[in-house]
């Protein structure tokens, strides 16, 4: 399928969501976005996945904006009560903001949970940023600050979760996530996490541009980015998936899967590489390109099986190789 050239004038409609699921499905971005099949949120008990991340986010927007860089989390930590009490107390703060926009209350022994929960996730990442710290020096320069960019000539608009700044001006970009974790594949031609190499890209001009600061003042000219990461919080760990230019600047990362642990290419040579995949997922968007191409398990959470009949289409192909088996079968 081709739908209709996007207008190069127009910001991408979803953002970077749009290079992500233009990575996943060329099919499912055109039907999300230019058509607006997106799927329908189910009620279920308590809070769901959605409100739990905006929570999360929320929470940890105030934290850093307490914090304001590496400095004071360190002299933070030095008195523990007091560090635990910040982190209850801007944990219970983006609850309470969000269960204000619920028609439906939830019940006390849930909100408990709910911060017990928090709480605990935020005080495992800080004891990571702790020892992150010990290696290099940062300051929160950007906190869920929205910003627009350029990439293959569209404009696209970016809400980056949060942007550290090093001492020698590099910049680290994270992102905040409440999913199941996913490998992140710095060299992969439909990478599942496009958003964070199009940060990378488009970390420093936002920057340069006027970004507004958390208790940056006194920081170094940007050189450019140094690193990018996906900050997975879940019951089961804290863990970071990403690439950096120097493996002291952030706490440890995943190693990929065997099949592609072949060494990294140099940093600039890497994100050379990113541009050039960022830059590709944006064209076959703006050209139109809605082609049936999932990626490997993208199927499996879709919700347009039944518009894009994909299941039908193997069911041929299936069926097509078994005539082929039978019929080689029968010659024998």
């Amino acid at each position: 399928p081709v739908a209709l050239a996007w207008n190069r004038g127009q910001p991408l409609p979803g953002g970077t969501r749009t290079l992500e699921l233009q990575s996943l499905c060329p099919f499912r971005a055109a039907a999300e976005l230019r058509l607006g099949a997106v799927p329908v949120i189910e009620p279920v008990p308590g809070l769901d996945r959605r409100e739990r991340g905006q929570i999360l986010h929320r929470a940890l927007q105030g934290l850093w904006e307490a914090l304001r860089d590496s400095r004071t989390l360190q002299e933070r930590a030095a008195n523990v009560p007091a560090l635990a009490q910040l982190v209850r107390a801007v944990a219970g703060r983006a609850i309470d903001e969000r269960l204000a926009q619920r028609m439906q209350p939830l019940p006390p022994p849930l909100v408990h949970n709910e911060l017990q929960r928090l709480t605990g996730l935020i005080e495992a990442m800080l004891r990571q940023e702790l020892q992150r710290s010990g290696a290099a020096e940062f300051s929160v320069r950007q906190l869920e600050q929205r910003g627009q960019g350029t990439l293959a000539g569209v404009p696209v608009r970016v809400r980056m979760d949060r942007l550290d700044q090093l001492e020698d001006g590099r910049l680290v970009v994270i992102d905040y996530k409440s999913g199941a974790d996913e490998a992140f594949q710095p060299m992969a031609e439909r990478p599942r996490q496009p958003q964070l190499l199009a940060y990378a890209l488009l970390a420093a001009a936002t920057v340069a541009n006027g970004g507004g600061a958390a208790g940056a003042a006194g920081v170094v000219g940007v050189v450019g980015v140094a690193g990018v990461a996906a900050v997975y919080l879940r019951a089961d760990g804290v863990r970071w998936r990403g690439a950096v230019a120097d493996p002291k600047l952030l706490p440890p990362l995943k190693p990929q899967r065997k099949s592609a642990r072949a060494p990294l290419p140099p940093w600039d040579v890497l994100q050379a590489h990113w541009r050039t995949v960022i830059e590709r997922l944006v064209q076959q968007f703006a050209s139109g390109d809605a082609t049936v191409d999932p990626r490997r398990d993208a199927c499996r959470r879709c919700h347009l099986s039944a518009l894009c009949r994909i299941d039908a289409a193997v069911q041929v192909v299936n069926e097509a190789e078994s005539d082929d088996e039978s019929e080689t079968v029968d010659a024998s």
